[in-house]
């Protein structure tokens, strides 16, 4: 596991539903520097945990966001604090092959930390042969 990342407790709750757990470990190298004496947690490192979730719930290491809308930074995260994240995959909302929405909700025990909606995509290269079709 790289050294940005900390351990994920994961459930699949449904097919579409993805909730995690995650301890702030106070030595996770996102906090140095971040800021001397008032360390917090950034919210890139945050949106890469969400990724993680998401990731190891699916047993997909190919998707990665590549949109955020509507995404609020709402609390603050310090070491030691405990994580509840959850993510929901919109089917209503199919993009087309391997892009789709998630809405995500992270939870510091009753503080709610981040909201949002992400887009999705496959990082998989495409196969030559779909760029025959005009709907490609």
């Amino acid at each position: 596991m790289p050294s940005w990342l900390l351990p994920l407790a994961i459930e699949v709750l449904a097919e579409d539903v993805i909730a995690a757990t995650a301890s702030i470990d106070p030595g996770w190298p996102w906090f140095q520097g971040h800021f001397p004496g008032n360390p917090v947690l950034p919210g890139v490192a945050l949106l890469a945990l969400a990724q993680a979730v998401l990731q190891q719930g699916t047993g997909r290491e190919d998707l990665a966001f590549t949109g955020l809308r509507k995404v609020r930074f709402k609390g603050l995260v310090r070491p030691g604090d405990t994580l509840r994240f959850h993510l929901r995959r919109e089917p209503a909302l199919e993009l087309g092959g391997e892009e789709f929405r998630v809405q995500l909700q992270a939870h510091s025990g009753r503080q709610e930390i981040l909201v949002g909606q992400l887009l999705v995509r496959s990082r998989r290269p495409v196969p030559d042969s779909s760029l025959d079709s005009p709907l490609a």
